[in-house]
């Protein structure tokens, strides 16, 4: 799904989509969803270092691997995705890191 896509989609729901789920029910769609998304992150920041160092093969690089562009995008559509679902940009409130998971992010 592209950014735009996903706007347009978010734009058409009324109603967060999971708005009938408990909080623990949303708090659990949204663990899985940001445990796909850090491996996304992982893969975009592979390939984004392997591009700033021009060890990207020429295939990725003309697709825009690890780019300004795919990161943004990424981002819009994570935004999207979060309105739909929760009716909010960001989740972040949910999140109570630990300090060994603030080690890991950092």
């Amino acid at each position: 799904m592209t950014a735009m896509t996903a706007e347009a989609n978010a734009t058409a729901v009324t109603e967060p989509v999971l708005a009938h789920l408990t909080d623990e029910q949303q708090k659990a769609i949204h663990d899985l969803l940001e445990a796909e998304r850090h491996h996304t992150l992982h893969y975009w920041t592979v390939l984004n270092e392997l591009r700033a160092q021009g060890k990207l093969t020429e295939w990725y690089r003309e697709r825009g691997a690890g780019s300004q562009a795919q990161i943004d995008a990424f981002r819009a559509d994570r935004t999207a995705v979060n309105q739909a679902l929760f009716g909010r940009n960001s989740l972040n409130e949910w999140e109570n890191f630990d300090e060994e998971t603030l080690r890991e992010i950092l």
